[in-house]
């Protein structure tokens, strides 16, 4: 299965995605990009991002994005409205600092701690479970993301994760969202993948067969 994270950048930080193929919990990356988008709404990231998912997707591949404040939200409107709805099963996830399950909305919104993507990704780089081609464009800007991916307290003494100071974290982060779905949102089974939630574009032809 490939899972496609899509972290959107904010004020002058990176958009990054990462095409993520995943098999007996084994991941693979099987594609990288990042750039700064130049229009201020991010009307670019869309045909960019369908160029990349056309090169490292594959039919139906689910795309999971960062849906957190504004920046997620207007994402998510431009998104439903364009051709990729039609294509690709969409899923807009909001990470949070608190210690609940992940659930999902009536709206289709998804929420997780971000503790539990954080975790998730670890686990799969400690355990060696994933891999990086070298030959990819991009991944040497991922090895030094994940040298400088920290974690801190923040001043209410709970948990923070990103960057250091002055570096970057935007391929990690759509990294956690790729993982997180694939293993969250298509946990394996003995039959093998299996859907956890509706997608936020089929949620009424979904709800409406039922």
């Amino acid at each position: 299965m490939i899972v496609v994270g899509v972290d959107l950048g904010r004020a002058i930080d990176f958009t990054a995605f990462v095409s993520l193929g995943t098999v007996d919990g084994d991941h693979t990356i099987r594609g990288l990009d990042r750039f700064r988008p130049e229009d201020e709404y991010g009307l670019d990231v869309l045909p960019r991002l369908g160029a990349f998912m056309e090169r490292y997707a594959a039919p139906e591949s689910p795309i999971v994005w960062d849906g957190t404040g504004n920046t997620g939200t207007r994402f998510g409107d431009l998104i439903r409205g364009g051709p990729l709805a039609a294509r690709y099963p969409l899923y807009a996830v909001v990470s949070t600092h608190g210690w609940r399950k992940a659930n999902q909305r009536e709206d289709g919104l998804i929420f997780s701690p971000k503790r539990d993507l954080v975790t998730r990704y670890r686990l799969a780089v400690n355990r060696g479970r994933l891999r990086c081609p070298a030959s990819l464009e991009w991944a040497r800007e991922l090895r030094g993301e994940m040298r400088d991916f920290v974690e801190w307290v923040g001043p209410d003494g709970l948990p923070r994760w990103g960057a250091r100071r002055g570096c970057h974290d935007d391929i990690v982060s759509s990294l956690t969202l790729a993982i997180w779905g694939a293993e969250v949102l298509f946990g394996q089974g003995a039959g093998g993948f299996r859907s956890l939630s509706i997608p936020i574009n089929r949620r009424s032809y979904r709800e409406d067969s039922c």
